[in-house]
């Protein structure tokens, strides 16, 4: 049943967009067009970061291009007409993130309907984790995408750390592959503000992997520092999300990190909205490779991010980077050369 619901979602949605087209129109012009596919029309503000932060890389080292965003909930309808419009000319642009394997299928589905129906343009994946697991539904869906992208011919994937850029190398040999950074490090959002509290920012989904009492030990010892305790979800609720405000969802948010004296995070993007504020964090681990690998291969050496697979020690950790006063933030951007350069 699964398998004949994977097959009929695409083609049930892209007929309905046949049926029912969307009432909102694209413009078309003569002028050259990056199509960025799978943006955030949702409240997971690190998504929202990587949309933002993909557009501003395009717009600032390509301004020629014209860039169209599509959101994911609009991507069936907006297909068909891309399609009919499209110049050879143009980019189809992926968005970067987390969301490459079995564990999020809706996107899963949607990207491999992209890169089937844009054959003949040029496919950007920005920076991504890939992550099929190995349950038979998880490995059918990854013989699904090696059979899909290594049947484009001109895709380039950027795995954003060194343990999908392995991966993407095995089950795409033939394809360009490189290794980039998330693209929310390519952002500089450091203000100097005057900092207190501590900043939690815990998952509560599939990726969750710390439990409750753990989360109670260490709002204890935080507590007998006399330090107080800010709870910060990074994502919205759907039914109080609205698209037109997800800028000043991010950007709240992350006056929020600018403004905490430590961050304890379980997300990916906790980690990274630190790193762009300068400000320090501890770091604990999720349920898959992408927080681990992310840290290892771009953060291990930056003083105020401190990964901890070893949960005993992180009191004597917490404490450490609760009294750092000064930090050093290096710049990434030599790391985006390979991403900048398959634009041109």
């Amino acid at each position: 049943m699964k398998l004949i619901k994977e097959k009929l979602i695409p083609i049930y949605e892209y007929i309905k967009s046949y049926l029912f087209p969307s009432k909102v129109s694209l413009d078309f012009d003569n002028s050259k067009t990056v199509y960025m596919f799978l943006c955030p029309d949702y409240g997971n503000i690190g998504d929202i970061a990587i949309g933002y932060a993909q557009k501003k890389f395009i717009v600032e080292n390509y301004p020629d291009y014209n860039v169209v965003e599509i959101m994911i909930s609009n991507t069936y309808d907006y297909i068909m007409k891309i399609k009919r419009n499209i110049k050879k000319d143009d980019v189809i642009a992926l968005i970067g993130g987390g969301n490459f394997g079995d564990m999020y299928p809706k996107a899963d589905f949607m990207r491999l309907f992209i890169i089937k129906n844009f054959k003949n343009n040029k496919i950007i994946s920005f920076p991504q984790t890939i992550n099929f697991s190995d349950s038979k539904y998880g490995q059918r869906r990854l013989s699904k995408n090696i059979k899909v992208i290594n049947n484009h011919k001109d895709i380039v994937l950027f795995a954003r750390e060194q343990i999908s850029y392995d991966l993407m190398k095995e089950y795409f040999p033939n394809k360009e592959v490189y290794l980039c950074p998330d693209i929310v490090l390519s952002l500089n959002m450091v203000k100097v503000s005057k900092r207190d509290n501590v900043l939690f920012a815990f998952r509560n989904d599939d990726e969750k992997k710390i439990n409750d009492e753990f989360i109670d030990n260490l709002t204890k010892f935080i507590n007998s520092k006399n330090e107080g305790i800010v709870l910060r979800d990074t994502t919205i609720p759907n039914d109080e999300f609205v698209c037109d405000e997800r800028l000043n969802y991010l950007n709240n948010l992350l006056a929020d990190f600018g403004k905490a004296k430590l961050v304890i995070t379980d997300r990916l993007h906790g980690m990274i909205f630190s790193y762009i504020t300068a400000t320090p964090c501890i770091v604990l681990p999720n349920s898959n490779h992408k927080i681990k690998s992310t840290y290892d291969t771009w953060l291990k050496d930056c003083d105020y991010i401190k990964f901890i697979s070893d949960l005993d020690n992180i009191d004597s950790d917490t404490y450490k980077l609760l009294s750092l006063n000064n930090v050093i933030k290096t710049d990434f951007k030599d790391k985006y050369i390979d991403l900048k350069n398959c634009f041109k």
